[in-house]
């Protein structure tokens, strides 16, 4: 398991895309579905460019528990500043 420093929640989300092999359009699609909520690709790479201080830094921390259950992890790989990534991402097929 790799062990990276990221400097924001956007970052680790990134990271975590990357690692499942999703494209941003695919992750707002899951997201849109678990959270009964339209998000655009447009936003969804908004939030992995986004630092924890902007408004869509705040946004993406309030959906992090949605975010959390399309990746099928614990919310906690978000909230850790050196973390690992996850080797164990339920990739969901279509």
């Amino acid at each position: 398991m790799n062990r990276m420093s990221t400097n924001s929640t956007g970052s680790r989300l990134n990271l975590l895309r990357l690692k499942v092999g999703w494209s941003a359009a695919e992750c707002a699609y899951r997201f849109t579905i678990q959270a009964n909520q339209n998000i655009a690709t447009e936003d969804w790479i908004e939030w992995e460019r986004s630092s924890d201080e902007e408004p869509r830094g705040r946004e993406l921390n309030s959906a992090l528990d949605d975010i959390s259950a399309i990746f099928g992890i614990e919310r906690r790989y978000f909230d850790e500043t050196a973390i690992p990534v996850p080797e164990n991402i339920l990739s969901f097929q279509k």
